[in-house]
């Protein structure tokens, strides 16, 4: 839809190539915002299962963000091109997730002084993957359908500009 428009603009005004600084731009679509809030959703699952009382789920998120920020849309995580299937959508974030989930956890523990225990590192891949990959699905769904209702409603549109009999 909307991103797929200006992707399709960004690709053009660089003659056809798409560049890195093209690929950060896209953290500013709802589909990094959905990543980000994956990543929120996460720390807040973590912060509620271990009645912490200091900071809050954001200032958790944080490092984390921060990875995924500086090293997702290099990963290709943002493609240029919208996704065609559930496969594709599903496997755009994945690079981006396997470096950018540990170098989140390193960073969190250069924070506090200390490094997170192995099944901290372990909880972290694989909820995150989880929160993700239902995010990213749950987005080219929805995507999807809109799209073929957009050109449902153009179809019925073109219909009727015909002129044709079909007029009341």
């Amino acid at each position: 839809m909307q991103q797929r428009e200006d992707d399709a603009a960004t690709t053009a005004a660089v003659g056809g190539m798409s560049t890195v600084a093209d690929s950060y731009t896209r953290l500013l679509s709802v589909l990094a915002t959905g990543d980000a809030a994956a990543f929120v959703l996460f720390a807040a699952i973590g912060r509620g299962s271990h009645d912490s009382s200091t900071g809050n789920a954001l200032t958790t998120a944080a490092p984390f963000l921060a990875a995924w920020a500086a090293l997702a849309p290099p990963l290709g995580a943002y493609p240029e091109r919208a996704s065609r299937s559930n496969e594709q959508a599903a496997k755009a974030p994945l690079l981006a997730w396997l470096v950018a989930v540990p170098c989140g956890c390193a960073l969190r523990g250069v924070l506090q002084g200390r490094m997170p225990a192995a099944p901290f590192w372990v909880i972290a891949l694989v909820a995150t993957l989880g929160l993700l990959e239902a995010w990213r699905l749950s987005y080219h769904q929805v995507s999807s359908l809109s799209m073929a209702l957009d050109q449902f409603a153009a179809a019925i549109v073109d219909e009727d500009d015909g002129g044709g009999d079909d007029d009341y």
